[in-house]
């Protein structure tokens, strides 16, 4: 009985290394999905132009110029955007839903990226990394950016969003910080991370900009104060409360308004979100027309 109960674990065993095994250099693991300016792909010690639609192999590096940017999506679900100036080295991801194997391990050589990860990382067991020369940043299921700056050698973690671990590759164990939304923490070469500070709204604005897909369906939008947001990005007869008013009520409360008066008054006190004041929607057609209430 006992033989053969070890023979079952090691039949599972088997399994489970061959499909992990089958993901290897060559194997599609993520789409381009986005880019502008100059980004191209390596694969094979060849380079060539990334393109939207593109496949991303486990074992490609990925670079963009001055200007240049790129947003990956993973097969996971996790999503990268790559700045400018930017190189990266996709060494692993294994996505297997079905035992629950999720574990992705990539390398930036320079520049700035922004990960936004699958919440499937918080899986016991599953892995998402990306390190730098003298950084290990890791997550389950949150948002940051890394910067590396090779000149420097240095390396800067900023949460968006959860909570994520930075190490030194000096100890990939112990002397671990957890940054959270809008805080920094720096690795310099041969030195353990620093404590997490708060950023203000500029320097973490800074950290971000050239970073976003405006329209990628990013939680961007509501970290970032966007000209769409704020309304800068409107013209000044769309923004909210720039319309001329109508003229004013009469004066004396207690007389009966007449009909245009009332009407006036009504278009006076409407608001864009007031669904309940809002002149009837008409819906015409040859046969008369029909009023729509809400």
């Amino acid at each position: 009985m006992r033989p053969m109960r070890r023979g079952l674990l090691m039949c599972l065993f088997l399994c489970l290394a061959v499909r992990v095994a089958a993901q290897t250099v060559g194997t599609q693991v993520g789409t381009i999905a986005d880019l502008e300016g100059q980004a191209e792909v390596g694969r094979g010690g060849e380079w060539s132009p990334a393109t939207i639609g593109a496949a991303v192999e486990q074992g490609d590096q990925l670079r963009t110029g001055s200007p240049g940017r790129m947003r990956v999506v993973f097969r996971d679900e996790s999503v990268l955007i790559i700045g400018d100036n930017t190189e990266l080295i996709v060494d692993q991801l294994v996505f297997d839903p079905e035992p629950g194997v999720f574990r992705s391990l990539m390398r930036i050589l320079r520049g700035k990226v922004r990960a936004i990860v699958n919440d499937g990382y918080q899986q016991p067991g599953s892995s998402y990394e990306i390190e730098s020369p003298n950084a290990i940043v890791g997550v389950r299921g949150t948002e940051f950016v890394l910067r590396f700056d090779p000149v420097a050698d240095v390396s800067e973690v900023v949460g968006v969003g959860g909570r994520a671990r930075v190490h030194s590759v000096l100890d990939r164990a112990g002397h671990v910080v957890f940054v959270t939304e809008r805080e920094l923490a720096t690795v310099a070469r041969g030195q353990f991370p620093t404590a997490p500070r708060r950023l203000d709204d500029d320097a973490f604005r800074l950290y971000l900009e050239g970073l976003e897909f405006v329209g990628a369906g990013l939680p961007e939008s509501q970290t970032v104060d966007h000209p769409l947001l704020t309304g800068a990005a409107l013209p000044p007869e769309d923004r909210v409360g720039t319309l001329p008013l109508p003229p004013a009520a009469p004066a004396n409360p207690d007389a009966p308004l007449t009909r245009a008066e009332a009407i006036s008054e009504r278009e006076r006190l409407r608001d864009p979100s007031d669904l309940v004041n809002q002149s009837l929607p008409i819906v015409r057609s040859q046969a008369g027309q029909v009023g729509v209430d809400f």
